[in-house]
């Protein structure tokens, strides 16, 4: 894997959140964190999480941290810690949920300079081998990858209050240009069937228009550009469930507990609906 040398962004983002009834944590110095209803403000940053080894990190050998800071209704700042498995990056490029689809890096200015200017975390690495093929689509493109040995970079980047910018360098697999619209062509949301573009005959029986060597609308186990996609943040924050299995990284069958520590020496704007009650 090659890549941009792994960089995390000191900079808090701010995320408002609405809680729903009360969520109670405990706390250093001992006590309890109470949220209650209502809107609350949020910022967090992401890191790398080495697991006590920095030569992890070159390896590509981590998971990923995210801190959580909250003003309470004096003022004082709690963090909390948490960590999570990187392939959340790459299993959130097909989202059901999301409303802006995958692009390809190059068509797509606006998340890719999102990346650029405000950058959470660059050069997280992973290795996805599960020997398992995945077919999707992105942009105008069908893929098929199978994940053996796909050593993939990711970079994110903040986009808005609700959104980070993710790209995701270095697949490999084939592909097919398919086009959602096209002159005689039904979108599958009228109907139409997905499919890729097609030869046409040339008036002989049996005899196909040859695509010419620099329009062939496809290709066979080739490096693929560069993915952007958005990810919501609701999809990280409060996420504890990555540990170690001796040295790799892995994912916990349990979810660790999530705590709150004071934050010596800052103070924010106070929330009325986040107290601290001393044990």
């Amino acid at each position: 894997m090659s890549g941009p040398q792994p960089f995390a962004s000191p900079e808090f983002f701010a995320t408002p959140l609405w809680n729903y009834g009360t969520a109670t944590y405990l706390t250093d110095p001992p006590g309890q964190l109470t949220i209650g209803d209502g809107s609350v403000d949020l910022h967090y940053r992401l890191d790398f999480d080495h697991g006590g080894d920095p030569t992890r990190l070159a390896e590509g050998m981590v998971n990923v941290a995210c801190f959580h800071r909250v003003a309470d209704s004096t003022g004082a700042i709690w963090e909390a810690r948490t960590s999570f498995c990187c392939d959340l990056f790459v299993h959130r490029l097909l989202d059901l949920d999301s409303l802006h689809y995958p692009m390809w890096a190059h068509n797509d200015p606006g998340r890719t300079n999102a990346i650029a200017s405000r950058p959470l975390l660059v050069g997280l690495r992973l290795m996805e081998d599960d020997r398992f093929y995945r077919r999707f689509w992105v942009d105008d493109a069908l893929l098929e990858i199978q994940f053996k040995y796909q050593g993939l970079t990711i970079d994110i980047g903040y986009e808005d209050d609700y959104r980070v910018a993710v790209r995701v360098s270095g697949f490999f697999g084939s592909w097919c240009h398919a086009p959602m619209e096209d002159e005689c062509y039904i979108p599958p949301w009228q109907g139409g069937s997905i499919r890729p573009p097609q030869s046409e005959y040339d008036g002989q029986e049996n005899a196909l228009v040859e695509f010419p060597a620099d329009e062939v609308p496809g290709g066979w186990l080739e490096n693929l550009s560069p993915i952007v996609y958005s990810l919501a943040v609701s999809e990280f924050l409060f996420r504890n469930d990555a540990t170690w299995e001796r040295e790799y990284p892995a994912r916990a069958p349990f979810p660790r507990p999530v705590s709150f520590r004071r934050v010596e020496g800052e103070t924010g704007t106070p929330q009325e609906n986040v107290t601290f009650r001393p044990a």
